[in-house]
Order: structure tokens, then sequence, then C-alpha cells
């Protein structure tokens, strides 16, 4: 079995890829995550898909990427246009972060999205908390 792991491990590197294991239930915070892939592998390389703004809702990647711009690339992809056009604002300085405004689907090539008006307000007993969806 070791052996098959390190096989797999050394074609993965090859690849770029960096695979490690993880014993503390400490790095299951995702920053302290972020800072342990940069410190054993000198880069992180993201793919975030529904990346909204890019900075709400407390997102540590926000902050990881603003901290260490030269050591992190990445693509965000968000098909809201409107969402869109804050995460250009909020990430579209950054020349190693590629953005991408699209939907994601295994197999269709369109699809409807929908969404709360800006502003929109959620009744109080209802299952969907308005914090996620950033409207109060």
């Amino acid at each position: 079995m070791r052996l098959l792991q390190a096989a797999l491990r050394a074609s993965l590197r090859k690849r770029g890829i960096g695979v490690f294991k993880i014993n503390s239930h400490e790095y299951l915070n995702f920053e302290n995550l972020l800072y342990t892939l940069l410190e054993h592998v000198g880069v992180v390389s993201y793919l975030h898909l529904g990346a909204h703004d890019g900075k709400s809702f407390s997102n540590p990647l926000y902050h990881f990427v603003r901290q260490n711009p030269t050591k992190t690339s990445g693509v965000m992809v968000e098909p809201q246009e409107n969402i869109f056009r804050m995460l250009e604002k909020n990430m579209g300085d950054l020349p190693n972060i590629r953005l991408v405004r699209a939907a994601i689907h295994p197999t269709k090539k369109q699809v409807s999205i929908f969404s709360l008006k800006m502003g929109a307000q959620v009744k109080s007993d209802s299952p969907v908390n308005p914090l996620f969806f950033g409207v109060v």
C-alpha cells in the first residue's frame, strides 16, 4: 500500500499537485489550511465556483489572497452579472486571479439562475437565512 501511495504522490507531483496529510484538527479551519499549504508548497492555486463578490461572508480566501498576492493564483467564477461586477471591483486588480462570468453545470449549456432582488426582505419565519444572501 505504501508503494502505491508513493507512486501516486510522485505522479501527482509531476503534474504540480501536492498531497499531504494533516494530523491536527486545528487545520480544519480554512485559513489555517491555506497557510499550511503555502508553507509546504510555496504557492496556493485555487478554483472558486460561486465566488459571489469575493469578499462577503467573512471570506478567508479574500484576506489570504490580499496578504499573499504573489504567492496565490486562482480562477473565480460567478454567473450573476451584478454580483460579478462587485467581484471585479474587489478582486480585479490582482494579476494572478482570473475572473470568469459563467455558470457551471455538468450537462446543460444554458441554465436559469434565480436570485433575490437586492435589498429584498426575507420573512423572519423563513428557513432561508437572509444573511446568506446578504439581504437584511
